[in-house]
């Protein structure tokens, strides 16, 4: 039995987790852009404890699904935003970083996109 078609049948199948990936780009930088708006507005440190712990479970989630698709320096962005969330420290700034990064990495065509 040969491989071919399996091998056929993965890169298929990769190609197209890949692109799933890349159309959902949008919608985690609505996410960043919301935590973002959620940390600027946290009242006292119970509230920013909370929207910190947001950010960082966004950034987790992008820096493995980003790792995974071929987005090497994204990934990067969101597991230095989540090493900062780890600590509270330069959230915002590395937050800011990521959501620049996102909308620089969102496909030609995608609904916003320059």
């Amino acid at each position: 039995m040969g491989t071919d078609g399996q091998d056929g049948n993965f890169e298929a199948q990769l190609a197209a987790l890949c692109a799933a990936f890349e159309a959902r780009l949008d919608d985690r930088l609505t996410e960043l852009e919301d935590a973002r708006a959620d940390l600027a507005a946290a009242d006292g440190a119970e509230g920013r404890g909370r929207a910190v712990e947001q950010v960082g479970r966004l950034a987790h989630g992008i820096s493995g699904s980003a790792a995974t698709f071929g987005y090497p320096e994204l990934s990067k962005l969101a597991e230095r935003l989540e090493a900062a969330c780890s600590v509270d420290a330069g959230v915002e700034e590395r937050l800011d970083r990521l959501i620049e990064a996102v909308r620089e990495s969102r496909p030609a065509g995608a609904a916003g996109s320059a």
